[in-house]
């Protein structure tokens, strides 16, 4: 595999969701010891991977007002748990 099939394909975001076949894991792994590029986004992806689990293990911190939203015509404050799921800070990978 040379640099270009791995950029072009995704090989290093398919590698790390380990989307590939027995043949094409073999060829980016030859590649990804060979090219620094390859090996700097595959490192980086796992990374992220590591951080977007653990940020999903923590439970929602919830902030509580401390006055009501009338006397300060302010609209209250919204916790995770009142949140539409379309509208989470979650992103996807």
């Amino acid at each position: 595999m040379t640099h270009t099939e791995a950029i072009s394909s995704l090989a290093s975001e398919r590698y790390l969701l380990d989307e590939m076949s027995d043949q094409e894991r073999e060829a980016f792994e030859a590649h990804y010891f060979e090219c620094p590029d390859c090996a700097d986004d595959v490192t980086i992806g796992a990374r992220l991977q590591d951080g977007v689990r653990a940020g999903l293990l923590q439970s929602p911190v919830a902030r509580v007002a401390t006055f009501t939203p009338a006397a300060k015509n302010i609209s209250p404050v919204i916790t995770a748990a009142s949140q539409p799921w379309y509208r989470s800070a979650v992103l996807p990978w």
